[in-house]
């Protein structure tokens, strides 16, 4: 796909499965896509893991691992390598007491 450098490509069905796999190896091969979905939060998603991905020959990825408690959110504020792979935003937002149909809404829209 080195071919593709610097050409401009649109994947539908951007936000899960195939599409967002494309333009993870679009971007990461150095095209730049753009990415087409209804479901916007599965696009934002993509969009960061793409981002990622393009950065990787650029510079080492590392994260701070979150923790869910009781009591709220903890952070043991060491560096971990690679990316982050948790999706906790849902639990924080029932954490920080959000309407049930907002949490309803985003667990539509992040899908499985």
């Amino acid at each position: 796909m080195s071919s593709l450098r610097n050409k401009s490509v649109i994947v539908t069905g951007a936000a899960s499965g195939i599409g967002r796999a494309t333009v993870i190896r679009l971007v990461s091969e150095g095209a730049n896509a753009l990415g087409v979905d209804l479901n916007a939060a599965g696009l934002a998603e993509t969009m960061t893991l793409a981002q990622t991905a393009a950065a990787s020959d650029l510079a080492e990825n590392h994260h701070f691992q979150e923790h869910l408690t009781e009591q709220g959110i903890e952070f043991d504020y060491l560096l971990c390598p690679g990316p982050a792979s948790t999706r906790t935003a849902i639990r924080i937002l029932e954490q920080e007491h959000y309407p049930p149909n907002l949490l309803d809404r985003a667990r539509q829209l992040l899908g499985p």
